[in-house]
């Protein structure tokens, strides 16, 4: 199958004239095929941050992506069945002999996956307390949605197992299963609504925190600003529209045989 949908948010600049120099966040949604169960479908989502037409103008842009909420939700005969988030998150861990304990933070972005598949949330600790502290920043994972990357933790810790330290540049944000009959037509779509966000990094080459994150929201009150952003939906659609003809077009060759 493979069919794709794109969900862009813009950052809104200063006047509209910068408005198209701006970092640019797509997510994309990918049908995942038959999962071997009866009517079970896999479904992934993924992200891109466009930082060329930024950089271009001013010479800087963002980092990266720093956390998210957005939904996924199935119409028509599909229906969201569970999710999953899957941006890249994991635990460093060192052992203190003095103290006889472990020592332990986690990195990249907390989440959770709501099985409904509406508000799927990742956030990395960018507010921390006090000053800049580059221990607490190197928890925070750069160039997500960018550029390919592996995360190294600090000497003298190490990852703990099963953390995720790889990602690619077009990073994978969710994975979840839907339901279908198999034949009756219906829509799964990644959004952004109303109560959700995208934060992107800060450029500062590297970033540096605490705070130094830019939201691109959803304004249900329709006024832009620096936390706006614009979005547009996406879905994908199955049976595709020439399978649906295929499939007509056999039915009334039947009937007219018949006759």
């Amino acid at each position: 199958m493979k069919k794709m949908a794109m969900t862009t948010l813009v950052v809104i600049g200063l006047t509209a004239m910068v408005a198209q120099a701006v970092p640019v966040v797509t997510l994309s949604i990918v049908d995942g095929g038959y999962t071997g169960t009866s009517n079970l479908y896999w479904w992934d989502v993924y992200a891109v941050v466009d930082n060329a037409a930024a950089v271009a103008a001013f010479g800087y842009g963002t980092e990266g992506l720093a956390g998210f909420t957005y939904d996924v939700v199935g119409t028509g005969a599909l229906a969201v069945d569970i999710a999953y988030d899957r941006a890249p998150e994991g635990t460093i861990e060192w052992y203190d002999e003095g103290a006889e304990e472990w020592v332990r933070y986690d990195y990249g972005f907390v989440n959770t996956s709501p099985d409904s598949g509406l508000g799927i949330t990742g956030l990395q600790g960018t507010g921390y307390q006090g000053d800049p502290d580059s221990f607490m920043d190197d928890l925070v994972l750069q160039g997500v949605g960018m550029t390919a990357g592996t995360y190294s933790p600090p000497s003298p810790y190490s990852l703990q197992g099963g953390s995720d330290s790889s990602w690619d540049a077009t990073v994978h944000m969710g994975r979840g299963k839907y339901t279908w009959d198999g034949a009756t037509v219906g829509t799964l779509s990644v959004d952004v609504t109303p109560g959700g966000y995208i934060n992107i990094l800060d450029s500062s080459s590297p970033w540096e925190g605490p705070g130094n994150v830019t939201i691109l929201d959803w304004d249900d009150a329709g006024q832009a600003g620096e936390d706006y952003g614009e979005i547009d939906g996406g879905s994908f659609t199955i049976p595709e529209p020439a399978t649906m003809l295929v499939l007509l077009g056999g039915a009334l060759l039947a009937v007219i045989r018949r006759r």
